[in-house]
């Protein structure tokens, strides 16, 4: 059973990417969801069940073929892809995880969910938290 909104978002998310960019619709229909974000060697992709699936390319720059990887993203990385997608489309940011009683704000980014943050609220997600910007181990263990 998918999530009605992840169905709408991708439906409208490929009719811009035909128009813009028909490679990455492409792209996304073989991941069977809606792009969150591409980086280089790697995109995320929202299916409409809630699972982020990646995509990575193996061999990437060398004289071999590029091979692509396609797995599952899990907790904690799957939390990464969906701050980062989140930030196109804010509805996203539904499925993430709100901190438990007693979490600590991440120390590496004040709580920003970002170790670099660029002036348009993109940038590159910490670490530590994933960019949650938060924690529920104050080991950081």
């Amino acid at each position: 059973m998918g999530e009605n909104w992840i169905q709408e978002l991708y439906a409208e998310q490929q009719s811009t990417l035909v128009r813009q960019n028909p490679s990455f619709a492409e792209w996304a229909r073989t991941a069977g969801g809606m792009l969150l974000c591409a980086t280089i060697g790697s995109a995320g992709f929202l299916r409409p069940d809630g699972s982020v699936w990646v995509n990575e390319i193996e061999n990437w720059g060398l004289p071999e073929e590029p091979r692509e990887i396609w797995r599952e993203a899990i907790a904690p990385e799957r939390w990464g892809w969906l701050v980062l997608g989140a930030h196109r489309y804010p509805a996203v940011a539904q499925l993430l995880p709100s901190p438990p009683e007693g979490a600590a704000e991440c120390e590496w980014c004040t709580g920003c969910g970002y170790a670099h943050q660029n002036p348009d609220g993109s940038g590159r997600i910490c670490s530590r938290c994933c960019g949650l910007g938060w924690y529920a181990d104050r080991s950081g263990a």
